[in-house]
């Protein structure tokens, strides 16, 4: 459209009433998730800004928070988004999820806040972004310094720290680590803790048993049959649990038995969600409705309050969940 839409432009296009496009762009809750994505999917593509008038505010809040992620490929970003938005439903508000290819959807002025997690860019690239959409914004795994950005981060060091000590408590010495790309903000935070702990309590450098598996499973059960066929390994430390399930498909294909004939450890506690690992994983759990908790406060009070959130980052506490799959020696 060349001239400027309006609000009844959109629900003709959106096949909807007047009425359910100002309840989805209000944030309402009698306007199903998918409507209300498809509604502000057409608004933003055409450019529409609300009018201040015609909703009779003094205000520009619309009461929708974007949460910019890559994919829904991994179980544990579907999983954080619906324990976001069950929290800022709470509160009156509702989440948007963008894709990494409509993030073009930032510049609508139709958000109040912003939450960026697993978002494949770099570190210019994403401030780019966020410096862009004029959000005050919450990273999820980030450690940036700018403006008006909060930083609500799981707290690696210590679960790894816990996790690590399990070296201690088994006969399973040959040890390697699955990680993700370079830019990933907790393989890197997870990873450098593992190296840290190991080099200075076993004088042992991680880096050379170091290998990319990409956050996902398919790559980490090829790199652990390969690793596995050759004996290379019985200690597998996975930088999140995808990885380890792929590990488990590697030993079940092989005939080899988790937490006897191998030790596996993961991180995320996907198994709460997805009952796929036999026997149980020890993992980290991150602790999702404290987290979720803590970054719909910093957004919120950023945006009711009208202040410039200072930069920060907090830290989310977890805890690391024992299970049978590291060989313990008495």
């Amino acid at each position: 459209m060349s001239k400027t839409v309006n609000i009844t432009d959109i629900a003709r296009l959106a096949n909807v009433s007047v009425a359910t496009v100002s309840n989805a762009l209000k944030g309402k809750k009698n306007v199903s998730a998918a409507t209300r994505e498809r509604i502000i999917k057409i608004a933003a593509s055409n450019h529409y800004q609300p009018s201040m008038a015609a909703q009779g505010l003094r205000t520009q809040h619309t009461k929708l928070i974007g949460m910019l992620v890559h994919d829904f490929q991994n179980v544990f970003s579907s999983t954080i988004a619906e324990d976001i938005n069950r929290e800022l439903h709470q509160r009156g508000y509702s989440l948007v999820v963008i894709a990494n290819n409509s993030k073009r959807l930032l510049n609508a002025s139709l958000f109040d806040g912003l939450i960026v997690f697993n978002y494949p860019a770099s570190k210019q690239q994403l401030e780019t972004i966020i410096t862009a959409s004029k959000l005050p914004t919450v990273l999820m795994a980030s450690d940036s310094q700018l403006p008006n950005v909060v930083n609500v981060v799981t707290d690696n060091r210590s679960s790894v720290i816990q996790l690590s000590q399990l070296y201690e408590q088994t006969d399973h010495k040959k040890v390697c680590f699955f990680t993700n790309d370079a830019d990933s903000y907790n393989s890197n935070s997870r990873w450098q803790t593992y190296h840290d702990y190991f080099l200075n309590k076993h004088q042992y450098d991680i880096t050379s048993d170091t290998y990319n598996a990409h956050f996902r499973s398919e790559p980490a059960r090829e790199l652990a049959l390969k690793l596995l066929q050759a004996q290379k390994y019985n200690f597998f430390y996975c930088l999140n649990d995808m990885m380890a399930y792929g590990v488990y498909q590697a030993a079940e294909e092989l005939n080899l038995t988790i937490g006897q004939d191998i030790s596996v450890v993961g991180f995320d506690n996907t198994q709460s969600h997805l009952a796929i690992f036999q026997p149980k994983l020890t993992t980290a759990d991150p602790n999702m409705p404290l987290w979720s908790k803590m970054i719909s406060d910093q957004l919120i009070d950023r945006i009711e309050n009208q202040a410039l959130m200072s930069n920060r980052t907090e830290y989310v506490p977890n805890q690391v969940i024992s299970g049978s799959s590291v060989h313990l020696i008495d």
